[in-house]
């Protein structure tokens, strides 16, 4: 009898946590933490549809999933990747459900909502993407190291607020598309996504300072704290988000921290699968990889998922897009199984590694270091974008701290480049500048205007991001 009834608290326990996991709540300046159903399906599909039709979804189509500005209508952007990773992430999320419904610790309607619910996660996953993908990232990174040096040696500055605080600025040390994202998504006035969709959306759930603050309480081998995922300035959001979905830990020893949402794992399947496998075949369409090892790399991938029913049996005609499918479908059940083999693990936080490990996975990642990420065309697209990004930066932090310290543009260019901001970001830049003649100066105020200026240049379009370079530089006056 003592048993059953432990059985029937564990099972109402579960129950209580995925009712909170799957939390409709949304944040909204005007109605905090309202409950929104979508009108005519359910509130994740709603979320689906704004993350789509928002603007910074859209300019995904203009940055790079692994190939740079082919010119290769075929070969995917980070927009055509977005799509595909949802729709496998549909399949892992119609397959969680079912497994969960069988657990009896969610219904027949939720069961079925959480498809909806990690598609549209995993259609926002690269929505903070900075242009030229790694080495935009890595410019940031560059670049903050080398402006950091001007900030500690500006005397007026330090006279003014006091030693430069290396924490306030932890962000820049460690830029992250994860965490660009995230803000995106919390700001964006079209998004007020639900509480759920952000908790799994979130790869990474901690701020780079709190990685700082906890390093003794934080495991290494955990992936959830591999990166920093979240902007302190988001922090708040963050924490009411992952508190209201039962993320937060309990116990003293990791108090402070939160884990990943269970399906969070599945987003993070889904794009693994889909950027390993589609760079393969968009290097095939380019040429970098022939017909021959394209399809015995994907046979090999097919043949290492035994745990599938339908072995995969290709004719000697069978195309290459075939062959793709099959890998997909495999991989995608390969990890549907490990998550549900390490469900225990999953939902109390300790799960270590990746739900996709196996003998034919990994020569795919080691082709496309070689042959896809090493090709001519592509570091020659990174070392420009590099330099791109770099220089961007430059100017728009310059433009904007310029403001600040002499309550006024600091020179003729910078007063044209602050009126080149959109409208938007320039409001937000206003209100931060305010705050600054209403009230002793603060390097709180700094580090906004800093973020304001990375979070412009991440949203730019590769194309864009050119145009800009080669107009604010002088070697192009064209529209």
């Amino acid at each position: 009898m003592e048993a059953s009834n432990a059985t029937a608290r564990a099972s109402q326990e579960e129950e209580t946590k995925w009712s909170n996991l799957l939390s409709k709540r949304r944040l909204s300046n005007d109605r905090p933490g309202i409950v929104e159903e979508g009108v005519g399906g359910s509130a994740f599909q709603t979320d689906f549809d704004r993350i789509l039709f928002s603007a910074a979804f859209r300019r995904l189509v203009g940055k790079t999933q692994c190939f740079p500005l082919t010119g290769n209508d075929s070969v995917h952007t980070r927009l055509t990747h977005s799509y595909e990773v949802a729709s496998v992430g549909r399949t892992l999320g119609r397959k969680a459900g079912l497994f969960l419904l069988d657990r009896k610790c969610v219904d027949a309607e939720s069961a079925a909502e959480i498809a909806d619910l990690v598609s549209a996660a995993c259609l926002a996953h690269d929505i903070g993407n900075v242009p030229f993908g790694p080495s935009g990232e890595s410019a940031l990174h560059d670049w903050w190291e080398q402006y950091k040096l001007k900030l500690e040696g500006n005397k007026r500055m330090i006279e003014t607020m006091g030693t430069f605080p290396a924490s306030v600025f932890a962000d820049f040390s460690r830029f992250e598309g994860n965490a660009n994202g995230f803000h995106l998504l919390v700001t964006a006035k079209p998004a007020n996504l639900t509480y759920a969709t952000m908790a799994t959306y979130t790869k990474y759930p901690i701020t780079q300072n709190s990685k700082l603050l906890h390093r003794d309480k934080i495991d290494a081998s955990i992936a959830a704290y591999k990166k920093n995922g979240i902007y302190e300035n988001d922090k708040d959001a963050f924490e009411q988000i992952f508190t209201t979905c039962g993320l937060a830990f309990g116990d003293e020893a990791r108090k402070g921290l939160y884990q990943r949402h269970p399906l969070s794992y599945l987003v993070e399947a889904a794009d693994d699968i889909c950027y390993t496998i589609i760079d393969l075949e968009d290097g095939y369409r380019l040429g970098y990889v022939d017909s021959p090892t394209i399809k015995t790399l994907l046979k090999r991938v097919c043949d290492a998922c035994g745990s599938c029913t339908t072995k995969f049996e290709p004719g000697q005609n069978t195309p290459a897009s075939e062959y793709r499918s099959a890998a997909i479908q495999r991989l995608a059940h390969q990890a549907f199984t490990e998550w549900r083999n390490c469900y225990e693990k999953i939902m109390d936080g300790s799960f270590k590694g990746s739900l996709l490990k196996h003998d034919g996975f990994d020569p795919l990642s080691d082709i496309a270091q070689l042959k896809l990420f090493l090709a001519p065309e592509v570091l020659r697209v990174e070392a420009a974008g590099y330099h791109i990004i770099t220089k961007l930066m430059e100017i728009y932090a310059d433009c904007l701290l310029g403001e600040w310290e002499n309550k006024k543009p600091k020179n003729t260019f910078a007063k044209s480049v602050f009126g080149l901001l959109p409208e938007e970001t320039r409001a937000k830049a206003l209100e931060i500048l305010s705050r600054r003649d209403h009230k002793v100066a603060e390097w709180k105020q700094v580090y906004e205007l800093i973020l304001l200026a990375a979070i412009y240049v991440c949203g730019m379009t590769e194309q864009f991001a050119i145009k800009q370079f080669n107009q604010l530089t002088g070697q192009s006056l064209g529209k």
